[in-house]
């Protein structure tokens, strides 16, 4: 469902949303409206506003530019080398109404594909909204100017008006245009009077520019908001409002199939998980340059040492209990900074010197061993009574039965058979995923349409087997057919998509320690316990090259450490 025309987002002021967060493509904003009136408020200010219900607990999603790549193509869903067919998502041509734009593929592929796969109880809502502001429409401090209010003044002060020698984070009010005319370049600006009042960007630019100083640095170099979208996603507010939302991007929940990994390999892959390789590496610094890069792109953070993914998804409540302790401790020890877990109260995220603010009635004295104790007596319940760790599980391994060396081989294969086999002169084969197209809603529709039935799954449901049949993979398919090959490349892509998704975790504030988890307080009782699967966008062709470069850099790296040093993973769903 989209949002009506009468919802219309740019009357409201910048100030009546906040900076949550962002990753590699996009930037989110939650709703809080606009401040009460105060005695030191000027005359009229505020009070002249009201709350927008169309916008209670909800947080607005925009794209960023330069993003990364998204595994959703729109157009035609016939294959063709043109690029107004072939271009990600993130090459929409936005020149024309609103209704020329798709919708933000996020949308469309949870409505699509998502819903088949995970129960909508666990997925937030997402609805697509105009961005575009009027002809005209300005914006000034916590005011909305429309045509003819702006003064005298000109373009000085208002946000939405790109002033001479503009600079980051301007204390003055200045629109920060940190990426010129959309060049692709972050810290490109214009040294010109430029007005864009009339071009439907003034409210993009007015939010970004009155937020920019809340964005950690490190984002702020690498770009920001796409100003040409004409389009964002409202979605459901996961961290606002009373109790605690706790974020885990719980990662890799398997040990590899055995078939079809190399002789080097098998012997570290098939005793210690990915993320526990990984982050030794990490640890290390032993990285090599590429696999830095993309460490820095994917994770945006300090890994959680000590936490294996295993413990958190094992039908065992006293490992879950030890990865909620591990990640815990991690999130002290690296300040907040470690990616695995983040903690938010009532809308604001928690830092670690904040951490008695998950309580109801926060304790004078108190341990961090008592703190992670509560957590994880918080946690616990809906971590392992609900399905959403089980089905994580069993879609990361039943779309990824190949491993990304059996997926390799399968390539090498298809393309000595094929007649694109030898691309390269000296008869190499090209590097996995070569030329392939990102895939169209409908070839993910038909793919979920034969992952179901092949694995006899019922739609929608979540529902399906703990444990997998293998013996089907125990030799390398045959593949005869360029859209067979695209099946087991789009069966490891949205097996990657599961892999870095994470889940909120919504529940009452802590109890007092005396009195158990169950003693709430106040307006903390209307919070409903709640798990919902967030960041389900699809991964790009693009990346099988990367991810194939970055394991085998893993495990080389981790095979270096003595058999006795190497730490033993155990999966129970093996």
């Amino acid at each position: 469902m989209a949002i009506t025309t009468e919802e219309d987002i740019t009357t409201t002021s910048p100030n009546d949303w906040k900076y949550v967060s962002e990753g590699g493509a996009t930037i989110v904003f939650s709703y809080v409206g606009p401040l009460p009136p105060t005695p030191q408020s000027p005359s009229g200010q505020s009070s002249c506003r009201v709350r927008n219900q169309a916008f209670e607990g909800m947080v607005l999603r925009l794209r960023k530019v330069p993003s990364v790549p998204l595994g959703v193509r729109f157009g035609s869903d016939s294959s063709s080398n043109s690029s107004d067919s072939s271009g990600s998502s993130e090459d929409i041509e936005v020149e024309e109404d609103d209704e020329d734009e798709p919708d933000d593929p996020s949308i469309a592929f949870q409505r699509q594909c998502m819903t088949r796969l995970v129960p909508k109880a666990h997925l937030p809502r997402l609805e697509s909204i105009s961005v575009r502001s009027p002809p005209g429409r300005m914006y000034r401090g916590g005011e909305v100017l429309e045509h003819g209010q702006g003064g005298e003044e000109g373009g000085e002060g208002l946000l939405g008006y790109e002033t001479r020698n503009s600079q980051n984070n301007s204390a003055g009010g200045d629109i920060v245009d940190e990426h010129g005319d959309h060049d692709q370049r972050p810290h490109h600006h214009h040294h010109s009077h430029r007005d864009h009042s009339n071009d439907g960007s003034a409210w993009l630019r007015a939010l970004a520019t009155t937020h920019e100083e809340s964005r950690p640095p490190a984002r702020r170099a690498l770009g920001g908001v796409d100003f040409k979208r004409k389009k964002g996603v409202l979605a459901t507010d996961l961290v606002g409002g009373q109790g605690m939302s706790v974020e885990i991007k719980p990662k890799w929940s398997f040990l590899p199939n055995t078939e079809h990994l190399s002789a080097e390999t098998k012997p570290v892959k098939t005793n210690t998980c990915r993320f526990c390789m990984h982050s030794h590496m990490r640890i290390q610094g032993l990285s090599a340059a590429d696999g830095a890069q993309i460490q820095n792109h994917e994770s945006g953070g300090i890994s959680a040492r000590g936490y294996c993914p295993l413990d958190l998804f094992s039908p065992d409540p006293e490992r879950v209990r030890r990865a909620v302790y591990t990640l815990y401790d991690a999130w002290i020890a690296s300040e907040g900074k470690a990616n695995n877990l983040k903690m938010f109260v009532r809308g604001k995220g928690v830092k670690v010197h904040e951490r008695k603010l998950i309580f109801a009635d926060p304790p004078s004295n108190i341990e961090d061993d008592q703190i992670r104790r509560a957590l994880a007596d918080g946690l616990l319940p809906l971590l392992i009574r609900t399905p959403v760790l089980q089905l994580l599980n069993r879609l990361q391994r039943s779309l990824d039965m190949l491993d990304i060396e059996g997926l390799a081989k399968v390539w090498e294969k298809w393309c000595r058979v094929s007649s694109s086999g030898t691309e390269e002169g000296d008869g190499t084969l090209p590097p996995i995923g070569t030329n392939c197209e990102e895939p169209t809603l409908g070839e993910w529709g038909s793919f979920i349409d034969r992952y179901l039935r092949e694995l006899g799954l019922p739609e929608g449901s979540g529902e399906g087997p703990a444990r997998l049949e293998r013996r089907k993979v125990a030799e390398l398919p045959e593949i005869d057919t360029k859209e067979e090959m695209r099946y087991y490349l789009l069966a490891y892509l949205l097996s990657a998509t599961f892999k870095d998704c994470s889940i909120i975790v919504r529940i009452p504030l802590l109890g007092s320690l005396d009195g158990g988890s169950d003693q709430r307080v106040g307006e903390d009782l209307e919070v409903d316990p709640t798990i919902t699967m967030i960041d389900l966008d699809p991964k790009s062709m693009k990346r099988l090259r990367k991810w194939e470069l970055l394991d085998r850099e893993i495990a080389n790296i981790y095979g270096m450490l003595g058999e006795k040093e190497r730490k033993v993973c155990v999966d129970d769903w093996r």
